[in-house]
């Protein structure tokens, strides 16, 4: 019984260094969560730090893992990375490495993919990020080409996944599936959800971080009924809520619009209906020959978002999308038709961030642009 409990206390005392939204670093030993704190030994002092002061909480020995092939992506965020999944019913059975398996309405499921990232990863990614009103089967051609087939999955077994097409049952060998896109409204993650990686490669997008203590797993609600355990000792890295901002949340700086035939419009009612505006909160939308300029404040390390045309727009000419940090280009993609891309930038410490329009040369039909989720991380 001494010796179990003298393990019991090796294991549960784990270093960890937390970053606070101030920008200091603070060192010292995991002693459990609270009600949204963190519980910290330093100098055999308990400090408790609330969740809104910090930005990360990073673990430095965390031992490398093999990470499993298959990721589960949830509409809440989280990307699972799993051993192996069955789907049956509604209900989608997913195992992920040295933790409790999940059990998840298929409702909540985005996507499964089935291999890791490959010369096909771009394709994927960019049919990721599209709205899908059926269930649709990614299928592996070539080095790096996807085929698309639409149907309703009904099954996914250790081999095959079966999907109804027109009243018929057709198996797909897994091993010919780069993955599945699920049908379905797309969500977005809360927007105060804590962002968990953990040594396996998954990310949980974490609604609540519940309280535990030292020598208890984390307890994570990814949602309203969907509890899951962590052993702090697979935990990489945790990101809070304090370590991101939305673009659309801040002030602009500065903006433009300009009409690419010129009219008489009046300049107020112009720019009333096609200056850059930021939508619920979340997103901005700009139309072609328009820019939206942001003053960055000191601490942030990157710039994250996806680009798309509008949802609204049936048809379109060509336009370009330009990200300019510190009067540098930075970012310039060619939008055309419903084709969606992924920005990840660094900052490298740039005070001033510019997204630009531009309507090209073939006039400015459907430039309606959308900038999903534009976020500033620390």
């Amino acid at each position: 019984m001494l010796l179990k409990t003298l393990l019991l206390v090796l294991v549960a005392v784990i270093p960890v260094r937390v970053t606070t939204s101030e920008g200091d670093t603070l060192r010292g030993d995991f002693l459990g969560i609270g009600d949204a704190e963190i519980l910290l030994g330093i100098d055999g002092v308990e400090k408790r730090i609330p969740f809104r002061k910090l930005t990360a909480l990073h673990q430095d020995d965390v031992r490398s893992e093999s990470k499993p092939s298959i990721r589960v992506t949830l509409h809440s965020g989280s990307e699972i990375a799993a051993l192996n999944l069955k789907l049956s019913g509604e209900t989608m059975t997913i195992e992920p490495s040295h933790q409790e398996n999940l059990s998840i309405g298929l409702k909540r499921i985005r996507a499964v993919r089935f291999h890791k990232s490959s010369d096909r990863t771009t394709a994927w990614m960019a049919k990721l990020e599209e709205e899908h009103r059926s269930d649709t089967l990614a299928i592996q051609r070539g080095k790096n080409e996807l085929d698309y087939i639409e149907g309703l999955v009904t099954e996914i077994s250790d081999e095959k996944v079966t999907v109804k097409i027109d009243g018929d049952n057709v198996d797909a060998p897994i091993v010919k599936l780069e993955g599945i896109l699920f049908g379905g409204v797309r969500t977005n993650a809360n927007l105060q959800d804590i962002q968990i990686s953990d040594s396996f490669g998954s990310k949980w997008s974490v609604a609540k971080l519940l309280p535990s203590q030292k020598d208890e797993a984390l307890r994570l609600e990814l949602s309203d009924d969907i509890i899951h355990l962590i052993p702090l000792s697979q935990v990489e890295s945790i990101r809070f809520s304090g370590g991101m901002t939305m673009l659309a949340s801040m002030p602009m700086a500065a903006t433009e619009a300009s009409e690419f035939v010129q009219t008489k419009m009046d300049r107020t009612m112009y720019e009333s209906w096609f200056a850059p505006k930021a939508d619920v909160g979340q997103d901005i939308v700009l139309f072609g020959n328009s820019s939206v300029e942001y003053r960055l404040d000191p601490g942030y390390r990157s710039f994250a978002a996806e680009i798309l045309r509008d949802g609204d727009v049936r048809k379109a000419t060509k336009a370009s999308v330009r990200i300019t940090m510190d009067d540098k280009v930075v970012w310039d993609q060619s939008i055309e038709g419903t084709t969606s891309f992924a920005a990840d930038l660094p900052l490298n410490g740039a005070r001033r961030l510019k997204i630009e329009v531009d309507a090209a040369d073939d006039g400015d039909l459907g430039d309606k642009i959308r900038i999903l989720r534009p976020r500033l991380l620390r």
